[in-house]
């Protein structure tokens, strides 16, 4: 009986135990341990301090002077030095001096120097328009388009809309003036030489196939297809006219396949089949006759036997 009042006992008790140490004894000591923790992310989240621009160098001061200080921001942001661009802004500006003066070929000197600092589309618009006064054809429709293609999508500098309603006008009029070439090659990754240069795509050369169009002054230009392990080929293009679109069919072979269709080579083989020819008659007329004795042999030995 006594074990029985026991066991009903910690039946009802213990339950009950354990929901009132949940409740007074875990329960504050996790909501503690919670609202420690908050304190603690809090406190994280207030050190974080958010980072400190760097001061601005001389020459971004002095950008800063021209242009604002939301460009000079803006410069940072597309990772471009200030004094890169200080530099291309005065060479642009000596450049375009220079080509209202006439003298095209320091102006595009300038130019160049300007681009390779910062790549703005504008200073591609000036290379056009020299190059097209320069009398150099090809290059100024290659500048007036990079010009075009890449105005679109320019945002740190303005570009006047007035400069791409010209280029695009004198690129349909260099079309004009230009000669239009298309080329089909059996091999694939040859190197295209024009004049001399390598034929190239923004800064990369341009490998065969190539489906695109390549320009050419009219007149004559000698065009060069170059691979390791094949032998340079060479297309003369002549008395091409302004306008004219021209396509090339253009073979290129190895060593071994050139001297097979050398004249020497050819004139060999052409020996060494009539030389094969020579004996393969000899021979046939020597079955021929060796035939026509056999068959005398046999018919002497049928006679005599006739006859004996």
């Amino acid at each position: 009986m006594t074990q029985v009042k026991h066991f009903l006992r910690f039946a009802v008790l213990g339950p009950l135990a354990l929901v009132l140490a949940f409740t007074f004894v875990w329960a504050p000591v996790e909501a503690k341990t919670r609202h420690a923790g908050r304190k603690r992310v809090a406190k994280v989240k207030k050190k974080v301090k958010k980072p400190v621009e760097a001061p601005f160098t001389a020459d971004e001061q002095k950008l800063e002077q021209i242009a604002g200080r939301e460009f000079v921001l803006k410069l940072r942001a597309a990772k471009l030095s200030a004094t890169d661009y200080l530099n291309a802004y005065h060479y642009t500006r000596g450049g375009v001096t220079l080509y209202e003066q006439g003298s095209y070929g320091d102006a595009i000197f300038l130019f160049i120097k300007a681009y390779r600092l910062v790549e703005t589309p504008t200073i591609q618009y000036w290379m056009g328009k020299t190059y097209q006064s320069f009398g150099n054809l090809v290059r100024a429709k290659e500048a007036l388009d990079t010009f075009v293609a890449r105005a679109g999508s320019w945002t740190l500098t303005r570009i006047k809309p007035a400069y791409v309603t010209e280029a695009r006008a004198q690129i349909e009029a260099l079309k004009k003036s230009l000669v239009a070439l298309t080329v089909s090659v059996n091999v694939d990754g040859a190197e295209i030489v024009v004049n001399g240069e390598v034929l190239r795509k923004g800064n990369k050369s341009v490998k065969t196939p190539y489906k695109g169009i390549i320009w050419l002054k009219p007149g004559f230009t000698a065009l060069v297809f170059t691979k390791k392990g094949f032998v340079n080929k060479e297309l003369l293009v002549d008395k091409a006219k302004s306008g004219a679109v021209l396509h090339r069919q253009v073979t290129m072979l190895t060593p071994k396949q050139m001297i097979e269709k050398s004249k020497l080579y050819l004139a060999a083989q052409k020996a060494k089949n009539e030389q094969e020819k020579q004996r393969r008659i000899l021979w046939e007329k020597y079955q021929q006759q060796r035939k026509e004795m056999e068959y005398k042999a046999k018919i002497s030995k049928q006679s005599m036997r006739f006859f004996g």
